[in-house]
């Protein structure tokens, strides 16, 4: 980061890892499959640590349900 630029944010290769299961999830990975790539022995470490929802998502899931009715 330092190299690229004086201006680059600064992140960890963790922060990768929360943006790889957050991605994932979001696209409809099996949770128990996303667990298992992660390397997580609970399905809650997965879910409840490691994605997070994403706004696109929330609102795909909305629409979806105001197309039911």
């Amino acid at each position: 980061c330092k190299k690229a630029d004086k201006d680059f944010p600064q992140f960890s290769l963790h922060t990768f890892r929360h943006t790889f299961a957050t991605k994932c999830a979001n696209k409809g990975m099996i949770p128990k499959v996303l667990m298992g790539i992660m390397g997580h022995s609970s399905i809650s470490m997965t879910m409840d640590y490691y994605s997070h929802q994403e706004v696109e998502s929330a609102i795909e899931e909305l629409r979806k349900v105001e197309v039911a009715f």
